[in-house]
């Protein structure tokens, strides 16, 4: 691994949704093994630990300048995984980097006033909630600030984003100097339409609010009264993945067998309440049928699977050799036997260079022929940060009466 593996808490930050909204969950997950690390999570530890080393550089004054592009091609072990650093990668970290170095500018202050890969405590709430801040900017008697970096696709909010609270009220508790305070997630892959950067600003009272509810829901959690509340939550939890939450399945089958298990006259039916409630389950669904056909291909495996056996897959076909199969049919068909095709623009961009200077001389002499088509719609939560596609006929009608009067029909 590239660090030390660090201890989880009991009262992880980045369980923290799940644990503050089923305050069973503690007590079913303690003893289920860790769920096995994804290639997509393992390169993400690795860009978080690039950036960690690169922060170092800058703050220690060994390169105050200092790229992931020196790390292009180099290739990092994590978790069984070969990951190799990649242009695509290196702008991503360089990146956060700026983030850091803008707002250390803005403020007026040095990298001393920056920690990075900070473990932060919730003394006065529990001994077992803590966690490891991606960094911190204090500014004494002024701002603190805490950042975290993620590198999944999916937009995640800053707003009351449960992980990143425990992070500051930890933070505030070594800063206490401090009077105003602000998260800040970095996400260069998510399609966030404001750009990767989310912020959200939080008063000195509503942190002391936050900090009393996470005390109430870990004292909850301790009960003899712990309670499942299944939703959004569950979708990483290993209770879940593991199969050994009931609560998940009941959920499940009501609203599966009991509630739709004649679904297109159901919901034909039912009322736009009806189908909200039903729509919000969709995703929890899809992800424990998910997580059963894992379960039951891991059991298969071992060939304890009543009625169901294990089979190889099959591909699309593919050449053995592709020189030998070009050589042969450039003989029979000779230019017939290549697909030319223009370069996409992502692949045409590193034509002009690489990083920030690449990716402006592209947009300055290609951006002009360039465009983001739409691909169709989809359905979103109302909360969700992107606009709201317009009703084209509604507009239309809507239009009507305003064209009546202007030709006096």
């Amino acid at each position: 691994m590239i660090e030390e593996e660090k201890k989880h808490a009991k009262y992880a930050p980045s369980t923290g949704k799940r644990w503050t909204n089923c305050s069973k969950c503690i007590q079913l997950c303690e003893n289920l093994p860790e769920s096995e690390t994804s290639i997509y999570a393992a390169t993400g530890t690795v860009q978080h630990a690039v950036a960690e080393l690169l922060l170092q550089d800058r703050k220690k004054g060994r390169n105050k300048i200092a790229s992931a592009y020196d790390y292009v091609g180099e290739v990092f072990e994590e978790a069984d995984f070969e990951i190799k650093i990649t242009e695509n990668m290196a702008d991503a970290i360089d990146g956060y980097l700026d983030l850091i170095a803008q707002d250390l500018a803005k403020l007026g202050l040095a990298y001393n006033n920056l920690d990075i890969e900070k473990q932060v405590r919730l003394d006065g709430v529990s001994a077992d909630c803590y966690g490891t801040a991606d960094a911190i900017i204090h500014q004494d008697f002024g701002k603190l600030t805490i950042y975290d970096e993620k590198y999944g696709q999916n937009i995640v909010e800053a707003k009351d984003n449960t992980q990143l609270i425990i992070y500051l009220i930890g933070a505030s508790i070594l800063y206490p100097d401090c009077d105003t305070f602000e998260v800040v997630i970095y996400q260069p892959y998510a399609k966030r339409p404001s750009g990767p950067i989310g912020r959200w600003a939080v008063c000195k009272d509503d942190l002391l609010l936050y900090r009393e509810r996470l005390r109430m829901a870990i004292k909850e959690c301790e009960s003899d009264d712990a309670k499942f509340v299944t939703g959004p939550w569950c979708k990483w939890c290993p209770g879940a993945t593991e199969q050994v939450c009931t609560a998940l399945a009941d959920d499940i089958y009501k609203t599966v067998i009991d509630d739709f298990s004649n679904a297109p006259a159901v919901l034909t039916a039912a009322n736009p309440a009806k189908i909200v409630s039903a729509l919000e389950k969709v995703p929890m669904i899809m992800q424990w049928c998910t997580a059963v056909k894992e379960y039951a291909n891991r059991i298969a495996e071992n060939g304890d699977l009543p009625g169901y056996k294990m089979v190889e897959k099959y591909g699309n076909r593919k050449w053995k050799n592709e020189d030998a199969a070009l050589d042969a049919l450039s003989q029979m068909y000779g230019a017939d036997a290549y697909n030319k095709k223009l370069k996409s623009p992502a692949q045409a961009e590193k034509l002009f260079g690489k990083g920030k200077k690449g990716k402006y001389e592209f947009n300055l002499e290609m951006g002009s022929y360039v465009e983001i088509p739409m691909t169709g719609k989809t359905l979103v939560k109302c909360d969700d940060i992107r606009l709201a596609v317009k009703d084209s006929v509604k507009e239309d009608f809507k239009a009507i009466p305003k064209l009546v009067k202007e030709l006096d029909i």
